[in-house]
């Protein structure tokens, strides 16, 4: 008999003793402040550092830098977000899932923006041998430094201005009009890409960093190349 009532007042203390959930906590809200750094082609500091776009996503707020690169957003409720500088000209840069927690000011760490270059890469090929991978192309361009193919793989096609996932990234030094190659060893392959599978490949001219590219919440890379001429794209066999 003992164990029946100790049954009973056991289920009358999980089931019936919940009563209503109270009400739920006050949503913290704070500031962000930060700051960028902008260079010209030849990586010379740009004075005027205004009208630079931050944008939060979910859209709750956005803003424009001043000139001299600092910004702020106000009230800006606790939660995460992606952040996105961006301003005509420049290489888009994207923050995946900041957790804000608000309660007051966050100093967001310094956004350095790298301008896009106004040359571009043409007739990209590819040749996939045994061993080796060679791609090659021709750099047009006004310049009279050298720069940077990047050459982005891809296990799906590329679109001008959608966000890719790119698995490998292969960069040669150029000249202006130069015919450029470069090689990759097929076992550098070995922990994105098998044997026979097919991979897309297409090239951006760069003058720092990995142009174009992004880092998502799980560390994978973002193709994203809004307004960066971008080659012809070409796709290979995994030897």
């Amino acid at each position: 008999m003992k164990r029946v009532i100790f049954g009973v007042i056991c289920g009358f203390l999980i089931w019936g003793c919940k009563g209503d959930p109270g009400p739920a906590g006050l949503r913290l809200s704070g500031n962000l402040i930060g700051s960028v750094t902008m260079v010209d082609s030849l990586n010379r500091s740009i004075q005027d550092k205004s009208g630079m776009s931050i944008i939060l996503y979910p859209k709750v707020d956005s803003t424009t830098t001043n000139s001299d690169g600092s910004w702020q957003l106000n009230n800006v409720p606790a939660g995460i977000y992606d952040i996105t500088f961006a301003k005509p000209s420049f290489y888009t840069q994207k923050i995946f899932q900041f957790q804000f927690v608000g309660g007051g000011s966050y100093s967001f760490y310094p956004i350095s923006m790298i301008p896009c270059l106004s040359g571009s890469v043409t007739h990209l090929s590819v040749l996939d041998t045994a061993t080796i991978i060679r791609f090659q192309g021709t750099v047009n361009a006004n310049f009279d430094i050298g720069r940077s193919v990047y050459i982005f793989l891809s296990k799906s096609p590329f679109k001008n201005s959608v966000p890719i996932v790119g698995i490998y990234v292969v960069y040669a030094t150029v000249m202006v009009g130069q015919n450029f190659s470069a090689d990759l060893s097929s076992d550098y392959l070995g922990n994105v890409a098998v044997e026979g599978e097919t991979l897309y490949a297409i090239a951006v001219l760069g003058g720092g960093g990995n142009p174009g590219v992004n880092f998502n919440a799980n560390g994978l890379q973002e193709f994203d190349t809004e307004g960066v001429p971008l080659s012809n794209s070409v796709s290979f066999v995994v030897p």
